[in-house]
């Protein structure tokens, strides 16, 4: 049953990733201010909140398994990696955040869910993305097992 799963998930992820971003254009979640993004200090406690927040918000939508959600999820988890003028101090603690919030989400029953946390995982740079790589190359659904393959070689 979770192989017929997985592979309809594929393919409805195949589908989701060669068609348009839906709901992209809507701006109405949490957001990281550009102080915390251009940060040259080590960050507060306010400071990590605001990442967490933002990045526990756009993980749960990850985790709906709703296809527009899933979508918009991963768009917004991967955005501050491509933030202009973000330093190294955000995208340490940005990353740290990231990876907290993926470690459960690749075990997810729902492939869909795996593959797009795989897609996140690509874009962090952290000493404990380790451990997630190597589960999802041990993951029975082939579309995990490249991503991860790919996010090891990143």
């Amino acid at each position: 049953m979770r192989q017929v799963r997985g592979l309809v998930s594929v393919i409805g992820i195949a589908l989701l990733l060669a068609g348009p971003m839906v709901g992209l254009a809507q701006d109405d979640g949490p957001r990281i201010s550009q102080q915390i993004i251009n940060a040259t200090t080590v960050l507060n406690g306010d400071q990590r909140q605001q990442i967490t927040t933002y990045v526990t918000d756009w993980a749960d939508m990850l985790e709906s398994g709703n296809v527009e959600q899933v979508s918009r999820g991963r768009a917004k988890l991967i955005e501050p990696f491509n933030f202009a003028g973000a330093t190294d101090i955000f995208l340490t603690a940005y990353s740290a955040a990231v990876t907290m919030k993926l470690k459960p989400l690749i075990d997810h029953d729902d492939a869909l869910v795996r593959v797009n946390g795989m897609l996140v995982l690509k874009h962090v740079s952290e000493r404990g993305v380790v451990d997630l790589v190597r589960t999802g190359l041990e993951d029975d659904n082939p579309g995990v097992r490249y991503l991860a393959a790919q996010a090891a070689g990143a």
